[in-house]
């Protein structure tokens, strides 16, 4: 607890900040879950957070929130295209039932060849005349996700703006998450699935303690 209240002041000091936009806890891996988002919500109370959320968490981790009565997290980051949607659905619905909002990262399946460059996705492109980085993150609007492309290319990312003047038809929602790659490949997880990580909450009274502590 105290380690990441430290980290999360040094933080705001190194990037010259008032206060933070948004912190999250990165994984649920290494566990103490409920003491780091404890560390989070004395950084939120003490002005240099504003709002708190929690990467890779999947429901379980998010009921060891409830079940201690902690706050839901404002967001849940976790790795998000129409090739893991139908698999991670049912974390999507609870995380919007708690209302917490799901940010995808690598929407752009990062580039991977096989997708972009065979199959449904650059021939449902070449139908609707647009690219297929585009579909996908309209896929993710749609579907009501944040998206977080990220390029280091102007033209890319002047490209990924231009979302607003199209919307994708139910059945094309559909087929994209249907969708196929080389040689009829349909799966894809870039990163190693950490919503799988066991649940370790920590010491659960460590921000009771550290009130206490400093007579607050």
């Amino acid at each position: 607890f105290s380690e990441a209240v430290a980290s999360g002041l040094a933080s705001c000091q190194a990037l010259g900040l008032e206060y933070i936009d948004l912190m999250l806890i990165h994984t649920p891996h290494g566990g103490k879950l409920v003491e780091a988002y404890d560390a989070l919500l004395e950084l939120q109370a003490m002005g240099v957070v504003r709002s708190i959320g929690v990467s890779n968490f999947d429901v379980q981790h998010l009921e060891a929130l409830e079940y201690y009565g902690r706050p839901p997290p404002t967001v849940n980051q976790i790795e998000m295209h129409p090739l893991l949607y139908l698999q991670r659905k049912d974390l999507v619905v609870r995380c919007r039932s708690w209302g917490v909002q799901v940010e995808s990262f690598c929407p752009l399946l990062r580039g991977a060849a096989e997708f972009i460059g065979y199959g449904t996705l650059p021939a449902m492109a070449a139908r609707i005349g647009r690219t297929p980085a585009q579909l996908l993150l309209r896929w993710g609007l749609q579907r009501g996700f944040t998206v977080l492309p990220k390029s280091c290319h102007e033209e890319r990312q002047l490209e990924n703006t231009k979302l607003f003047d199209f919307e994708l038809l139910p059945a094309e929602l559909d087929e994209l998450e249907q969708m196929q790659g080389f040689r009829g490949q349909q799966e894809l997880m870039l990163y190693p699935d950490a919503l799988t990580a066991s649940v370790d909450v920590g010491r659960v009274t460590a921000r009771a303690f550290s009130k206490a502590g400093s007579g607050s």
